[in-house]
């Protein structure tokens, strides 16, 4: 009898030891793997910050199969989708963004897939998309903030592209009272502003070159162009005319055929020159009036 209680005793002492040994153990791993998580998730958050964007998709990914159940899963998600922006493939951005929206569509990060995605709509060119997502939000979150930055947004991409109308249009529908109303303000008297530039005409510099090659680029600012125009122009036109008064008719046509050609791209270049001086003149005018970062516009 003394001997069973003396095993059982033994046993239970055992049990206990082994209880002590092993679950602090199982609470040490659970939080080594917590650790190692947040420390793979800083990783790919430091090689996105560094500019280092397709490491940073590497290991988000990693951090998604390593960690499926990690709570951290959608700030990687949405790490993929924004290195695959700040990448400019902007194509693989926008599915990524429309996948993390349909699995987290009340995240905290909402509005930065949302806006993102427009602005990749609007790179790659596809402004009807942007317009359609702008319907979308409008019918879905009709009193949101996201909605005004949209047209913010889309209001900003028409006045650099010179479509004033249709940026005055989104910028008019944006709320005075809401925090992008004083921004909308100061986009719309910078469009009035544009409106009041005197800028010069294309189709006039294209008659006065058809008159006089060079006149044209003189109008629009280009002195040296307008010198180089002329000079050609007059050299090729007397070379023809000496040909044909010296019964060189061969050497008249092909002198003829080269003149036509400088002499057509001379119309053309009047023309482009013009159009270039009226978009450097809007550039600057928008430069000086606007706190945003330019980019490139095609006006």
């Amino acid at each position: 009898m003394i001997r069973n209680k003396n095993i059982f005793t033994f046993f239970l002492i055992l049990s206990s030891c082994l209880s002590f040994l092993l679950f602090p153990k199982v609470s040490l791993t659970a939080e080594n793997e917590s650790t190692e998580a947040l420390r793979l998730l800083k990783f790919a958050n430091e090689l996105y910050k560094e500019g280092d964007y397709y490491r940073a998709i590497t290991e988000y990914k990693r951090f998604i199969s390593y960690y499926p159940k990690a709570e951290e899963i959608p700030d990687a998600e949405i790490g993929i989708a924004n290195s695959y922006y700040k990448a400019e493939k902007y194509e693989e951005a926008i599915d990524r963004y429309r996948d993390f929206l349909s699995k987290y569509p009340k995240n905290k990060r909402l509005e930065e897939a949302i806006l993102n995605i427009a602005d990749s709509f609007i790179k790659t060119k596809k402004e009807e998309s942007a317009l359609k997502l702008l319907k979308e939000v409008e019918e879905t979150m009709p009193n949101s903030s996201i909605l005004e930055k949209l047209k913010i947004l889309l209001g900003k991409h028409n006045l650099m592209e010179g479509n004033l109308n249709a940026a005055e249009k989104h910028l008019k529908s944006v709320k005075k009272e809401s925090i992008e109303g004083k921004e909308a303000e100061k986009l719309l008297e910078s469009i009035k502003g544009v409106r009041k530039l005197k800028l010069k005409s294309p189709a006039l510099a294209g008659i006065m070159s058809a008159i006089l090659p060079g006149s044209g680029q003189i109008y629009a600012g280009r002195k040296k162009d307008a010198l180089f125009s002329f000079l050609l122009n007059g050299l090729f036109a007397w070379g023809a005319v000496e040909s044909f008064n010296r019964d060189i008719y061969v050497a008249g046509a092909i002198l003829s055929f080269f003149e036509f050609g400088w002499y057509t791209g001379n119309i053309y270049n009047a023309v482009s020159d013009t159009y270039k001086y009226n978009k450097n003149l809007k550039t600057e005018y928008l430069k000086e009036n606007l706190s945003y970062k330019m980019r490139e516009t095609n006006f």
